[in-house]
């Protein structure tokens, strides 16, 4: 189970060099394509408030997502997530409507109005979202010490890790998986058929 945090073999070692890549590529890649404004409100995880009461509630809440996310996987970890926050929402008050869930064609509202996305800013709000995952695994680690010398605790941390970064291999078809789940929520049809009633 060290091998993980400290490989000995060449492949061991090649596998933790392209993570480690892999989520600092995905880093540079967010900083060049930020989701708008009113997507990233809507669809960013947790914020952590001042009020001890408040922030006790969204750290329970962030460790809740992570558990989720590692029990279930990727596809359902992020898209239970995000899903989250745009049931908050009444359909007419969402930034992201999709107007065509099999071509994954979507509309989001920026500030000089609504316009059509590609996904783009859904993959951005994924790779938000694993970031925060990611964030919460590091308080998890703090909260653990020693946790690499304890099996169990070693353990959860592995799948913790597998759970929120799948294989790059296969990371294109998780995100278009997460897109397909997000447009069935995010219907425009919905929305409209909402303001109708």
């Amino acid at each position: 189970m060290r091998r993980l945090i400290r490989p000995k073999t060449i492949s061991g070692k090649i596998r933790l060099f392209s993570l480690i890549f892999y989520l600092s590529s995905s880093t540079l890649v967010l900083a060049q394509n930020k989701p708008s404004t009113a997507v990233s409100r809507t669809l960013q995880t947790r914020s952590f408030p001042t009020d001890v009461k408040t922030t006790l509630k969204a750290s329970i809440n962030a460790l809740q997502d992570l558990d989720y996310t590692t029990k279930n996987g990727y596809i359902e970890g992020m898209s239970s997530i995000l899903t989250k926050q745009l049931e908050d929402l009444s359909p007419t008050d969402r930034p992201i409507h999709s107007t065509d869930e099999k071509r994954l064609k979507f509309m989001v509202k920026k500030e000089e109005g609504w316009v059509k996305d590609d996904g783009t800013q859904i993959s951005n709000a994924v790779t938000n979202t694993k970031f925060k995952l990611v964030n919460t695994l590091t308080e998890w680690e703090k909260e653990n010490p020693g946790y690499n010398n304890n099996p169990k605790k070693l353990n959860t941390w592995q799948k913790s890790l597998s759970a929120i970064s799948p294989e790059p291999s296969i990371k294109e078809k998780c995100d278009k998986a997460i897109k397909k789940k997000l447009a069935k929520l995010a219907s425009i049809k919905e929305a409209m058929n909402s303001v109708k009633e």
